[in-house]
């Protein structure tokens, strides 16, 4: 009984651990295409969800299901950007 018990705190812990990485790798990802674009870092994650601000403790951000689906979209539109900017700089070169 109290194996089934720690078993299942394992697991809980093991897919929280793997929510946060996840959250961490989004949030990483935004920082390095917002530096490249030129935009403000701490606004597009506080939009997404404000414990994603780093002055916020790694503990207490959020990796609920619609947090991973906003930064998923959020990286998924600044890439976008990224290539849409990538691309008007090339046909710049080209005229």
């Amino acid at each position: 009984m109290l194996i089934d018990t720690l078993r299942v705190l394992l697991l809980c812990i093991a897919i929280q651990s793997e929510r946060l990485h996840k959250v961490l790798e989004y949030v990483s990802t935004v920082h390095d295409i917002c530096a490249v674009l030129g935009m403000e870092f701490f606004s597009i994650v506080t939009e997404v969800h404000p414990s994603l601000n780093d002055a916020v403790g790694v503990h207490s951000k959020s990796i609920s299901n619609g947090t991973l689906a906003k930064l998923a979209k959020t990286v998924s539109a600044l890439k976008e950007d990224k290539k849409q900017r990538l691309h008007k700089v090339m046909h710049l070169e080209l005229c």
